[in-house]
């Protein structure tokens, strides 16, 4: 940007503001959802993986779109998509099908134009789905077979999921299983981690993410209006009272615009945090008014932005991180990294 003045003795005949944008010829976005069937209703098991190439250029965007790699996906796929041409304002799309355990890809592309300039992308995308309760479960902290429909692992063998520093064991030092559902009321969540040293006892309900705890964050956004720093976001663990020496499960709301108080006593909030053997159980039943931020209601076949993450702590700081999404660790706060969640009834 630049203020351009042309003069000449008193007379003056430009005075302005050039300004300069450049703007990349071809952009690249990736987005997961579900299948469609024939009918046009969604089938939430099959996901399609839509890879959108969009020419921002005033000519025609000819040449060649290669994926390099694509994370998170076992199934096979085509990486090579030669002789495009794609007409100036336009997209070309490239669709997948997968199936379903897909939560979290992570994708490596370029755009090879026929002048020979290439555009390298890194996109990411995420696809999970949250089953209807048709029962409620029991907030006990004991989560038994069949009990949550909607379950995912967390644990080595995925890179997005585990954040560690040395000395890390792998699974059976620190991993996890997710387990969640929804009903018209609540959410019900249940973070079961495999952790073989418990140091849970936080001297502060703020510094409980440095000890063995559990954090979620959340946003019932189907319309995208909110911004990316609107949300719920829940720090849960073992603090000790001030005056006292015993730990109790406390929350800590870290970033709260709700409706209604999460950590108000009538909240109707639920929440235990159970050890069994080298498993901690964290079990919570978020009402939906701690998490909305203006009065409406939940609806099925409609998304919601989630994540959540559990910390590590054998005795020597935080060492380790397992997480479902993004968007809290390190601090960025941000729903944009979030797990977009599809609520089925």
């Amino acid at each position: 940007m630049a203020h351009i003045t042309v003069s000449a003795g008193d007379n003056i005949y430009l005075d302005g503001t050039l300004v300069f944008e450049h703007k990349v010829p071809v952009t690249v976005n990736v987005n997961c959802t579900p299948t469609l069937d024939e009918n046009g209703i969604a089938d939430y098991e099959k996901v399609s993986l839509v890879i959108s190439i969009q020419n921002n250029a005033p000519i025609p965007l000819e040449g060649t779109f290669l994926i390099t790699n694509i994370y998170g996906i076992s199934t096979e796929y085509k990486n090579k998509f030669e002789n495009l041409s794609i007409k100036p304002g336009e997209e070309y799309n490239i669709v997948m099908t997968l199936s379903s355990g897909i939560s979290h890809i992570k994708m490596d592309s370029a755009f090879l134009l026929n002048d020979g300039i290439s555009v390298d992308f890194t996109n990411t995308a995420s696809y999970a789905v949250c089953y209807y309760a048709n029962e409620k479960p029991s907030i006990d902290g004991i989560i038994s077979d069949g009990e949550y429909r909607s379950k995912v692992y967390l644990g080595t063998d995925d890179v997005i999921s585990v954040l560690a520093v040395d000395p890390y064991q792998g699974a059976d030092d620190y991993s996890a299983n997710l387990s969640y559902m929804w009903d018209d009321e609540n959410l019900y969540i249940a973070m079961e981690c495999i952790d073989n040293t418990l140091y849970n006892k936080s001297p502060q309900a703020s510094a409980m993410w440095r000890y063995d705890s559990f954090q979620f964050a959340a946003v019932y956004d189907p319309e995208e209006k909110y911004e990316s720093s609107e949300m719920v976001s829940v720090l849960y663990g073992m603090a000790v009272p001030y005056g006292t020496n015993e730990a109790k499960p406390t929350i800590d709301m870290v970033v709260d615009k709700a409706l209604k108080k999460m950590n108000d006593p009538d909240s109707g909030f639920e929440g235990t945090i159970n050890r069994i053997g080298n498993s901690t159980i964290y079990e919570v039943k978020v009402p939906w008014q701690t998490i909305l931020m203006e009065e409406r209601e939940v609806l099925p076949n409609t998304t919601f932005k989630f994540t959540a993450l559990a910390n590590d702590n054998d005795g020597g700081g935080r060492k380790a991180v397992v997480q479902f999404g993004e968007g809290i660790y390190g601090g960025s706060k941000t729903t944009e990294e979030f797990m977009k969640m599809y609520l089925v009834k």
